[in-house]
């Protein structure tokens, strides 16, 4: 593929076997014995020392130690400072926005106010509500289970991370595009994960809403059965990693999406291109440039790209649990588009072809679809709807990671 997508186009590494290169780097890396020998302050002295040499600065040890006993935390901290809150007493998903609900006590539920706004507030979408209130929520994971044990040890693994990046329509007529290329979650792994798990992990809105038509007054609500989950109906994937192609079929009914994909370049005289099973490859065994975009494909023509983008050995206050590994660090805001009708209620359907509407595609939620499209059970103009799902991605520019 690198003559479709030359290499050079890219600000990419040459390609690098993870496993080979971590094993003999982690061999290159000397600790200092007598260092962890010493208890933690001497240690925590001496390491600050060695920062006066790194920088250049040619000082004697006595004026090493006296600059760092007039920096030292003791002269940096207030008797009056609050004590410091521990990580493990925060939730592992935080919900982060501006405004806060207010919880209401038993006594201002009496209010007739209170009464008034509660019956009001259960006719509006809480997703636009969050909206309305200040930022949609941001789903950052701050660390994995900090009560998984410890059977890792640092420097026997190495940390890769995986960017997603959300779908976008290319267009072949636009040179640059890179502003419709927007991040959508980052992933911790190590060489121990199976891309199958990496997949997992990967949130998409086809994943989770089916797009089909709607025939006739429906009620959507009544239309999200189990047996229409897309990924049960649509489970074939892929990664494909420098020519190879990485299908899942784990679940029964799993098709290769590749397939036509080879045909078509074999017909082009396009060489080179492999397969592997997802399940039984690990990240240890790939041999990825990292700063290329790769390519994830599922339900059918939905393309995230995934680029590696830095790789390193565990450190002592990463998390050493491997079956916490790979997780989320952090995911893209997401939005709920409003209704183009009421502009309160979040849009489930999307309507085309319309006459009576004065755009093309028209989002709209379900009361405005049957109120403005029906009259007593009957189409007023012949149109087509599809549903989509509620929460759409966020274009924020300040989620550029």
């Amino acid at each position: 593929m690198e003559k479709i997508y030359p290499y050079s186009q890219f600000p990419s590494s040459e390609p690098i076997d993870l496993e080979e290169h971590f094993k003999s780097f982690a061999s290159d890396v000397k600790l200092d014995e007598e260092l962890t020998q010493v208890d933690d302050v001497n240690k925590s002295l001496s390491e600050r020392l060695l920062i006066f040499d790194y920088l250049g600065f040619n000082l004697p040890r006595r004026e090493q130690k006296k600059i760092q006993n007039i920096c030292s935390e003791k002269n940096l901290t207030n008797a009056n400072d609050p004590e410091p809150e521990s990580l493990n007493d925060f939730s592992e998903q935080v919900f982060i926005t501006l405004k806060n609900p207010i919880p209401i006590t038993a006594e201002a539920k009496r209010c007739e106010a209170v009464k008034v706004r509660k019956e009001a507030l259960k006719t509006i979408d809480h997703s636009y509500y969050r909206q309305m209130c200040g930022r949609e929520y941001e789903n950052v994971k701050l660390k994995p289970n900090p009560t998984s044990l410890d059977n890792l040890l640092a420097g026997s693994d190495y940390l890769v991370t995986i960017k997603i990046f959300k779908p976008f329509a290319f267009q072949y007529k636009l040179k640059n595009f890179s502003n419709k290329v927007k991040p959508q979650q980052l992933i911790h792994a190590i060489g121990a994960n199976r891309l199958s798990q990496i997949r997992d992990l990967i949130v998409c809105n086809l994943d989770i809403n089916l797009c089909k038509e709607i025939e006739g007054n429906i009620d959507i609500a009544k239309e999200n059965k189990e047996e229409e989950n897309p990924l049960a109906l649509y489970p074939s994937n892929f990664l494909f990693i420098d020519n190879i192609f990485y299908n899942d079929l784990r679940a029964i009914g799993a098709i290769d999406y590749s397939e036509v994909i080879r045909q078509w370049a074999k017909e082009k005289d396009i060489k080179g291109l492999k397969t592997a099973d997802m399940d039984s490859t690990f990240v240890k065994d790939l041999k990825p440039r990292f700063g290329y975009p790769y390519v994830y494909v599922h339900q059918g023509n939905c393309e995230h790209l995934v680029v590696f983008t830095d790789a390193r050995l565990l450190m002592k206050n990463d998390c050493l649990c491997p079956h916490d590994y790979p997780y989320v660090i952090k995911t893209n805001r997401k939005y709920s588009k409003k209704c183009n009708i009421c502009g309160i209620n979040s849009a489930q359907i999307v309507c085309i072809e319309n006459d009576r509407l004065p755009n093309e595609h028209t989002l709209m939620c379900q009361e405005c679809f049957i109120s403005y499209n029906y009259v007593d059970g009957t189409t007023i103009e012949p149109c087509k709807a599809y549903t989509i799902s509620d929460i759409i991605e966020g274009d924020d520019n300040d989620d550029k990671n």
